[in-house]
């Protein structure tokens, strides 16, 4: 049956007017709805370096779900002590502590709150290289951690431990104390990384003299000697 044109332009109308206001024939440009922000991370670090950074991005999207590319998304910081972003969405670790970090477009706003965290110990530098003692006597190792990039990094806790206590023992401070002759590794441990050294215990010289009774020798006399302790280094 061949389709019959509408001879009634009352009918004509209101049919053309319900399609527009259902969205038919409508070419106005959909809004924003959400702002969605994506992150490689939500921990940035500061250390002796300076602040870590990183790309934010925003996700415009309309009621339904579709994104809208190439809107306008203005961004904002919180905690300004804490984290700061560019207009390009670059936020830069400034202190210790937690940020929420703003994105938005067209009266909507998405955020995300970050932590700013120290930077972790990456080493642990253990001085002497190729420290040594007798038995019986100390020498004292010192520790520094240290970030990836080799900067030393202050106030981190370091606890000292040794593989032989037959051979060394080592206080919380890392002065270590020969106990029996040979090799042993003491290390120094920072966070979740560690620092070894090898530390040569040597057997004790001999005896050293101690008195000498008379104290005053003259040719001649005859003199008492008497040995005890050990050598130093």
């Amino acid at each position: 049956m061949p389709i019959r044109p509408f001879r009634d332009p009352l009918l004509a109308g209101a049919l053309l007017a319900g399609l527009v206001a259902c969205g038919g024939g409508s070419t106005e440009p959909a809004s924003v709805s959400t702002v969605e922000i994506t992150a490689p991370g939500l921990t940035l670090f500061v250390g002796p370096a300076g602040g870590q950074t990183a790309q934010f991005a925003a996700v415009t999207k309309a009621a339904n779900g579709t994104a809208l590319p190439g809107r306008v998304v203005a961004w904002g910081s919180q905690q300004l002590g804490v984290a700061t972003v560019s207009a390009s969405g670059v936020v830069t670790a400034v202190s210790l502590g937690t940020a929420q970090i703003t994105a938005t477009s067209e009266g909507k706003t998405g955020s995300v709150t970050i932590t700013v965290a120290s930077v972790p110990v990456s080493t642990v530098a253990v001085t002497p290289a190729s420290p040594s003692a007798f038995v019986g006597t100390t020498v004292q190792l010192s520790a520094e951690p240290r970030d990836s990039t080799g900067a030393a990094l202050t106030g981190r806790t370091v606890t000292w431990s040794s593989a032989d206590l037959a051979r060394a023992t080592v206080s919380p401070s890392g002065l270590v104390t020969g106990v029996g002759a040979g090799p042993v590794n003491i290390t120094a441990t920072s966070e979740t990384r560690t620092g070894v050294v090898s530390v040569t215990i040597a057997p004790a010289a001999g005896p050293v003299l101690s008195t000498v009774t008379p104290s005053t020798l003259v040719p001649g006399t005859v003199a008492t000697l008497d040995g005890t302790g050990f050598d130093l280094l």
